[in-house]
């Protein structure tokens, strides 16, 4: 299935509730930090961008989906190239009662013109990928990390994807996804793994919000 696709194509998208986690479930309940992770990950490389979200809602699926369009079209990654896989959650797909495509479907199809497509309902297994992702980030990230300031938390999980995307390697592929992005798209400027984390719903607009952000701590 995987050497069907192109790198940096085909995105599994999904969202981490991080309000189970022990570590950090003090600073979720309290507000300090946002309780949702938008994850995006290309299957073929790895290559993983986040953001952050208080509310689980369709804004901000429209919003992240936004950005890791606009992301990639600064490298020369055309969006009608793009496709994003999720589950059938309301943040993605609206009202289940609902005739017409969601907005976030019509952002990505008419929009953007990428690919919008759902995996069957309660195959979650069909999100491998990230959600393979997400057991990594809780592992090595949320559980052993401590964060005082939302300005620390944001600064710590951009410095984690960095190491995630440039530094480490695949367990299985025994590359990190930035050579594998070297390899397969030519590709050479480390800035494509540079997704800087953000918080969704502080975006008044969908992406020019986006780059003006700015995360005081780096480690």
């Amino acid at each position: 299935y995987r050497k069907k696709l192109k790198a940096l194509r085909d995105f599994q998208i999904d969202v981490k509730d991080l309000i189970d986690i022990p570590n950090i479930y003090a600073l979720v309940y309290s507000g300090i930090i946002p309780r949702f992770e938008y994850t995006a990950k290309d299957v073929v490389t790895g290559t993983t961008f986040l953001a952050y979200a208080y509310e689980q809602i369709e804004i901000n699926s429209i919003r992240f989906g936004q950005a890791i369009f606009e992301h990639l079209g600064r490298f020369g990654i055309h969006s009608s190239e793009i496709t994003f896989q999720t589950d059938n959650g309301s943040e993605f797909i609206g009202c289940i009662f609902k005739k017409e495509p969601s907005a976030f479907t019509e952002m990505v199809e008419k929009t953007y013109h990428g690919k919008h497509q759902t995996i069957p309902v309660g195959k979650k297994e069909y999100l491998g990928s990230v959600e393979s992702f997400h057991d990594r980030i809780e592992d090595e990230f949320y559980d052993i990390e401590t964060f005082n300031s939302l300005s620390e938390f944001l600064g710590k999980a951009w410095s984690f994807i960095l190491y995630w995307n440039l530094d480490r390697e695949n367990l299985e592929l025994k590359k990190t996804p930035f050579r594998l992005i070297k390899e397969k798209c030519h590709i050479l400027d480390p800035g494509i793994a540079n997704f800087q984390p953000f918080i969704l719903d502080e975006m008044k607009t969908l992406w020019p919000d986006y780059l003006q952000k700015s995360v005081p701590y780096v480690a």
